[in-house]
């Protein structure tokens, strides 16, 4: 009689199979016995606005961080403070480095600075996360379109105090350069946050606009020009003196208006696959 296998005898395979199978048997019952941890979901107001405060702050201090924005915010306050230097200290008239000189001369050049830098990060931010590749993860988030909007709009308006606290220090130092040492705190940060800052706020609503070509037809009027105020001025006699109640209330026209044109930016967003207006 020849040796043969016997047909039921185990191979090595069968062997390490049940083995393996006995192994899960045993995983599976040490993983149910497991107490997981139990898991809140919280969507309130108050976690939507810490969402939008916690997101700004990333997405301020990658602007920070550019070196583009180095780069240009440098070259800024290096014209402000060269254009300063020669008002007040060469020419045939002097000027007193006066904190309405001061916040006067570098207003308009630094403010045109800053709404570069507002266009700018405003369309690198919308985008920001497609060309991450992330754009489908946040679309599958449940944050909603307003939080994200939110959160974009805050962090230009906190790289906008930056650059305007940056103006402010720059002025003072020039003060402190020419020997003159009556700083005008309170003049400083009112112009520089309350009309200033109020009109890079508007800009920031709109980084175009197309009632400018209502000029072109003869239609010439500061309702149509968008953001069109005139210039502050602040004597040491009369202050702003009537200036300021014409300049709220032209900046309230607008600021309702670019509220309104925000609410249409967050109907209009796109989210997901979609790509005909009638989808979104």
């Amino acid at each position: 009689r020849k040796f043969a296998f016997h047909q039921h005898a185990p191979t090595l395979f069968q062997l390490s199979f049940k083995r393996n199978k006995e192994q899960s048997r045993q995983s599976v019952q040490q993983e149910s016995s497991l107490q997981l941890p139990s898991i809140q979901y919280d969507f309130s107001a108050v976690q939507q606005w810490a969402t939008i405060w916690r997101l700004s702050n990333f997405h301020f201090r990658g602007i920070v961080r550019n070196w583009m924005f180095v780069i240009i915010a440098i070259l800024g306050l290096v014209a402000v403070f060269f254009s300063l230097v020669a008002v007040t200290n060469k020419g045939d008239m002097v000027l007193l480095p006066l904190t309405r000189v001061m916040i006067a001369i570098p207003t308009f050049f630094f403010s045109t600075i800053i709404m570069l830098l507002t266009f700018i990060y405003s369309g690198m931010l919308v985008h920001k996360d497609s060309n991450s590749n992330i754009h489908q993860l946040v679309n599958a988030s449940a944050t909603p379109n307003w939080v994200l909007l939110s959160a974009h709009f805050l962090a230009i308006i906190k790289m906008q105090i930056v650059l305007l606290l940056t103006m402010l220090l720059a002025g003072i130092l020039l003060q402190i350069y020419n020997g003159y040492y009556h700083f005008e705190i309170e003049l400083y940060l009112f112009h520089l946050f309350v009309p200033t800052l109020l009109t890079l706020l508007i800009w920031t609503m709109l980084s175009w606009s197309g009632c400018s070509i209502l000029s072109v037809i003869g239609i010439d009027t500061r309702l149509v020009a968008f953001n069109a105020t005139d210039v502050l001025e602040y004597t040491d006699l009369n202050g702003y003196g009537h200036q300021l109640n014409g300049f709220f209330l032209t900046k309230s026209y607008w600021l309702i208006f670019g509220s309104l044109l925000l609410v249409a930016t967050y109907l209009l967003k796109k989210r997901l696959h979609v790509h005909s207006f009638k989808e979104r």
